[in-house]
């Protein structure tokens, strides 16, 4: 194929032009708009490509208590948070410190 131009190009500068093809569609990534509940994080399973959540909340041992709305006292906001997301179910910090009866809860209203 010739192309014109207002100046005329020498024959060994005429360049071949070949079209390309587009690539094929990228496949959305197997944790593309996948959900892991209570914190977990979404990988892909090297063998099978699909989804698995996984709860690798990393704690530090800073001793800072909080009473979870399981009863249970946790050494930090984080080790509840990652216990909920272990147990797969929702707990809450319902206050700080042990749990018990309210410093409160002898005062009538």
């Amino acid at each position: 194929m010739n192309k014109y131009h207002e100046r005329s190009c020498p024959v060994s500068l005429e360049c071949n032009c070949y079209i390309l093809s587009a690539p094929p569609p990228l496949e959305p990534a197997p944790c593309y708009l996948y959900f892991c509940p209570f914190g977990a994080t979404c990988h892909v399973n090297e063998t099978t490509r699909q989804p698995v959540c996984y709860c690798e909340q990393k704690c530090s041992r800073v001793f800072a208590p909080v009473c979870g709305s399981d009863g249970a006292i946790y050494s930090n906001q984080c080790m509840m948070d990652r216990m909920s997301c272990v147990r797969n179910r929702k707990i809450r910090r319902v206050s700080h410190g042990t749990c018990g009866t309210s410093p409160c809860s002898s005062f009538l209203f």
